[in-house]
């Protein structure tokens, strides 16, 4: 296929051996970030497409649990794969942006809109719009209107809950809700707020 080769190590040998390599297009040169056991890994493309049968076993092993639902643990769990492996084979996928990050789903996260620009993408961007109520929907994606899908994404606010952001929304039982935030995060205008707290040392 385009992009692949072979190269035969030691030809003259009887028992010669086969290196197979894919050459790939990657827009980072940095090493990808450490991977945490609780992060949920989220395709950005059809990985059965991007994995060919014979690139890493465990990369192949795993593939069919990500779902962008389970959690690192989770799939190492359901693959039979030990953790370290499975964070190692995600790290090879980040680095040719196969795959992004998310947290566990909770409807106690907290979201904020990160990027106005790309929001405004998805208000004028035709395509985009029915990308994302398409990636949304749980009914037929006609069902949806992307104004109330827009007017939903306006309502993540900072120190906001996601089950507030959800109450009172018209449209809350024909969206999946996982796939709101996924869709937010992938396109890169949603994130997430993370609370700490911070012990004074006044008292």
């Amino acid at each position: 296929q385009k992009g692949e080769f072979s190269i035969s190590v030691f030809p003259e040998s009887p028992s010669p051996y086969l290196l197979n390599g894919k050459l790939m297009y990657c827009n980072q040169c940095e090493s990808p970030p450490e991977v945490q056991p609780w992060y949920v890994p989220v395709p950005k493309q059809d990985l059965n497409e991007l994995v060919a049968p014979d690139w890493d076993l465990t990369v192949q092993k795993i593939i069919p649990f990500i779902d962008s639902v389970r959690f690192v643990k989770e799939i190492a769990r359901c693959s039979n794969v030990h953790l370290q492996l499975v964070e190692k084979a995600l790290r090879h996928l980040i680095f040719f942006d196969a795959i992004t990050f998310t947290d566990i789903f909770q409807y106690s996260n907290v979201y904020t809109i990160d990027s106005q620009q790309r929001v405004s993408e998805l208000f004028h961007n035709r395509e985009m719009q029915e990308e994302s109520v398409a990636y949304v929907s749980n009914v037929p994606s006609n069902t949806v209107e992307i104004n109330d899908l827009l007017s939903l994404y306006s309502k993540f606010k900072f120190g906001r809950q996601l089950k507030t952001v959800l109450s009172n929304c018209e449209i809350a039982n024909m969206i999946d809700h996982r796939s709101l935030v996924a869709y937010g995060v992938l396109r890169q205008f949603l994130v997430r707020i993370h609370e700490y707290i911070i012990l004074r040392q006044d008292f």
